[in-house]
Formats: structure tokens, C-alpha cells, sequence
């Protein structure tokens, strides 16, 4: 299958736009707080969520499409099929079927009401991916994330 060749300056500007919009969506989703207004909070959810299910993507993308842009293209290849990302938890794994449940179309899996598994942890699935993009950084070839990236990965904290 053909995998994605962007240069290393491509890379460099795709995570400075695209990726870091996709982390930033995702720590300020799960900080913002809504009040009481139902519409604002199930807006904050679908944000969450979809922000939420791009970067488990990103991560665990195992049959990326040709035009997919995953974690493992910033890796070198002397580094390919070596764990540097941790095997996907099943907190995140359970948070993926969900979103594209409850998210992503209308299906029978929905929760009903207002149950308390219909809570999402958003500080625990932030900290999760945060976590993941402290990895990531670690791993990525030098010449393809900036430092301004760099540094804002570091900055993180819920």
C-alpha cells in the first residue's frame, strides 16, 4: 500500500498548523467550562470528541489511508516497526468506539439519559494524549517539528 512522502519541510508545516490545531482544540475543549446552557455543553462534547478521536488516530492508525498523516511519518526510518508509542489503552480504545457511537453517527450504543457513564473524563483523556505527545516528540526526527512545537507539547498541563 502507498504510504504518505511529504519532506521533512512539509511535515515541519503540517504539524505546526494542522496538529498542533488538533491539540490545542483538544486542551482547551476540555478545560472550557460551559455552564448550564445544554446546547453550549453538547458542543463541547462533539468538539471534545471529534479533536479526541483525530489524535487517537494519529497515534493508532494501524491501515492509514494514502493521504492519512499518522505519528509514525514523523519517525525515522531506522525506526520503523519499533514501539515508540505505547501499545493503546483501553481507556483511549474504549473513548474511540464511543465517540464514533455517540459522535459519529446514530446507532443503538448511545447512552440513554443521563447515566453517569455518559460522563466523559476530559481531564484524563487529555492528560492521556498529552502524555503520548511528550512521547511523540521524544521519537520524531529532529527536522520535522519546530521548536515553537516543540515547546508547546512541554507546556502542557490540565
Amino acid at each position: 500500500m502507498y504510504r504518505l512522502s511529504l519532506s521533512p519541510d512539509e511535515l515541519l508545516r503540517y504539524a505546526d498548523e494542522h496538529l498542533l490545531y488538533e491539540i490545542d482544540m483538544l486542551n482547551k475543549t476540555a478545560k472550557f467550562y460551559p455552564g448550564c446552557d445544554q446546547v453550549v455543553i453538547n458542543m463541547r462534547i462533539e468538539s471534545f470528541g471529534a479533536h479526541l478521536r483525530n489524535l487517537i488516530d494519529f497515534f493508532y492508525n494501524n491501515t492509514p489511508r494514502s493521504d492519512d498523516v499518522v505519528a509514525t511519518d514523523f519517525f525515522s526510518d531506522e525506526s520503523a516497526g519499533m514501539p515508540l508509542i505505547p501499545i493503546i489503552s483501553e481507556t483511549l480504545n474504549r473513548a474511540k468506539i464511543r465517540v464514533g457511537k455517540e459522535l459519529g453517527h446514530l446507532t443503538t450504543k448511545r447512552i440513554h439519559g443521563y447515566a453517569p457513564e455518559k460522563e466523559w473524563d476530559f481531564a484524563g483523556l487529555t492528560n492521556e494524549i498529552n502524555a503520548l505527545l511528550k512521547v511523540f516528540i521524544l521519537h520524531a526526527r529532529m527536522d520535522v517539528l519546530s521548536n515553537g512545537f516543540k515547546n508547546y507539547i512541554v507546556s502542557l498541563r490540565f
